[in-house]
């Protein structure tokens, strides 16, 4: 039978080499020098210390080595209409302030893409709207709007479909506050007055 000393020992043990695990990361990032903390960590090192890997387990240097290595290749190989090598380094933090949240994969494979059709250096925002594209705003068209509301009127049959397009038409005027579809909306509230006041 393990005494109860032992297992106390073996509990110390796994601290140590946790401590040890994490002074380890520590000094890769930096924050140990010499056995030192270089002083307190700020929120973001905490995160970055956290979270040391990107989704496909490349450490935050190698990740840095390798923006730096794409945007370095498309300085030298994309029009940039002026700019010179002395503002590589700014260049170079601005996209990595952008770009954090991703994986070298995604961003590589969005510059792969962008490359495909463009021939000037991209900024960040363009490497972003490839990764992260934007939902396009739903097109409304008042003829479809004044169409249903006008079967509707006459009785015909109505999709579900069609109905929510019109509830959400509605809505996406008050929210939008477009004179265009306000007008098509008054239009159409006239018109069913009429019919229904007539009936």
């Amino acid at each position: 039978m393990r005494k109860l000393s032992d297992i106390t020992i073996d509990t110390m043990d796994i601290a140590n080499q946790q401590e040890t695990g994490i002074t380890s990361n520590m000094q890769q990032l930096g924050f140990i020098q010499d056995g030192q903390v270089n002083g307190e960590l700020t929120i973001s090192q905490n995160i970055n210390l956290q979270n040391h890997q990107d989704s496909n387990g490349l450490n935050q240097e190698d990740w840095h080595n390798k923006v730096d290595a794409i945007l370095a290749l498309c300085f030298d190989t994309l029009k940039t209409y002026g700019k010179t090598y002395d503002q590589m380094d700014s260049i170079s933090s601005l996209f990595k302030m952008v770009l954090k949240k991703y994986s070298y994969q995604q961003i590589e494979s969005a510059f792969v893409k962008y490359l495909t059709t463009k021939t000037e250096m991209p900024t960040p925002a363009d490497i972003v709207a490839i990764i992260d594209p934007l939902t396009q705003p739903k097109k409304w068209s008042a003829t479809a709007f004044i169409d249903i509301k006008k079967r509707s009127r006459e009785g015909q049959y109505i999709t579900p479909e069609q109905r929510k397009y019109c509830e959400d038409y509605i809505k996406a005027q008050i929210e939008s506050n477009s004179p265009e579809m306000a007008e098509t909306v008054s239009m159409v509230a006239i018109e069913d007055k009429k019919y229904w006041s007539i009936s």
